[in-house]
């Protein structure tokens, strides 16, 4: 018989207490664990938006989503591409092997590689507003998941006047203990101009589609200032492409 065997059918007390020690360094060091709501967890996938106003589906998908795919694909430790094309917009989702390094990957080797793709001067000659270029990376973060949202509402007040308000008293109020510990930002309550353009008088004038995307572009930056975006849809029916 092991000696061990032999001290514990012997020495039962013995036994006992050990198992009580054990038992009560367990329940100590569980109640002792640091625990996070939301842990720091890297996913390995990653977003690219390109823009590319004025642009059918099919368009955006043969000029703008096909380049930067092919780009992607050449990747190490690339699992999977996806990629959707609509109107104006294209985006390329793409999956990486778990352990690859997606700091390097999205500060230095995507953006390398989409500037050596060949994108329409429409693409390359539109920033949208807040960022440095376009194409646009999108890591995929879980920590930009919104921790609290509050919902605010009113019968006697339009759209932009309701956030008006949120944005000059309620984010101050929420953000000023902040510390930089957690951000603040309002979606939503923005009024929405919808530009039609008659394709048929800008025929008969001259006026290319990129003059009208331009000066609307700049009157979008003056309305944005009021809590009011512009859209241009298309003159005509457009379909959803996917590659």
């Amino acid at each position: 018989m092991h000696l061990l065997t032999r001290l514990s059918l012997y020495n039962r007390w013995i036994t006992f207490l050990l198992a009580i020690a054990l038992v009560g360094a367990s329940v100590f060091a569980t109640l002792r664990i640091k625990q996070e709501m939301i842990p720091d967890i890297e996913l390995p996938m990653t977003t690219v938006m390109t823009i590319y106003p004025g642009a059918s589906p099919q368009t955006v998908m043969d000029q703008a989503t096909t380049p930067v795919e092919d780009a992607i694909l050449g990747m190490d430790g690339l699992k999977r591409t996806s990629s959707t094309s609509v109107q104006n917009m294209s985006f390329v989702i793409a999956e990486f092997e778990y352990g690859t390094n997606m700091d390097k990957l999205n500060e230095e080797i995507i953006p390398e590689k989409l500037a050596e793709i060949d994108l329409p001067d429409a693409v390359r000659g539109y920033t949208p507003e807040g960022q440095t270029s376009n194409p646009i990376i999108y890591p995929l973060d879980i920590s930009m998941i919104p921790i609290v949202a509050y919902s605010i509402s009113s019968e006697g007040m339009t759209p932009n006047e309701l956030y008006a308000i949120v944005s000059s008293k309620v984010v101050p109020a929420l953000s000023e203990d902040s510390q930089g510990d957690y951000i603040v930002s309002v979606e939503g309550g923005q009024e929405k101009v919808v530009v039609t353009p008659d394709a048929a008088r800008m025929n008969d004038n001259n006026i290319p589609m990129a003059q009208l995307l331009l000066a609307l572009n700049g009157k979008r930056r003056l309305a944005s200032r009021s809590g009011c975006e512009t859209w241009l849809p298309s003159p005509s029916v457009r379909r959803q492409g996917r590659r």
